[in-house]
């Protein structure tokens, strides 16, 4: 769904977003368009009855080979994009939308996810045990 070259560089964007020091409001409008520009990229509009960016939005992960809690977590993330409450606007809940930005890419990209993925699907607190706020290059 996702061309590996594209999916390489919204891995990038969301790496740099990650590390900056902007604030945490501009951050969170960066991550609202990253999102919207991935939905609208990965859609296509011959196969949309409705065009609106919710719809597109539920087709995307009613085509997604994931978890009901997965598709939950996503959805949750877009109405936090969509509404930007200021306080719920905070640092972990960026690092949160980041982390779920990754894995839609990685989920959506050609590329085959790592081999122990399964394994990781009901880690609890594994953002918060495995997940660094400086990462390192990966592969």
């Amino acid at each position: 769904m996702l061309e590996p070259n594209k999916a390489e560089t919204y891995l990038e964007e969301l790496a740099f977003l990650q590390q900056t020091k902007i604030r945490i409001a501009e951050r969170q409008n960066v991550l609202s368009k990253l999102l919207r520009r991935l939905v609208l990229s990965v859609t296509n509009d011959e196969l949309m009855a409705f065009r609106n960016f919710y719809a597109r939005f539920r087709y995307l992960l009613s085509k997604m080979d994931s978890s009901a809690a997965e598709q939950r977590n996503l959805d949750a993330f877009r109405r936090w994009v969509k509404e930007g409450d200021d306080k719920k606007l905070t640092e972990k809940a960026i690092l949160q939308g980041v982390f779920l930005m990754k894995s839609l890419v990685v989920s959506l990209s050609e590329k085959e996810p790592p081999g122990d993925a399964k394994n990781w699907e009901d880690v609890p607190d594994k953002l918060e045990k495995h997940f660094s706020v400086n990462p390192g290059k990966g592969d």
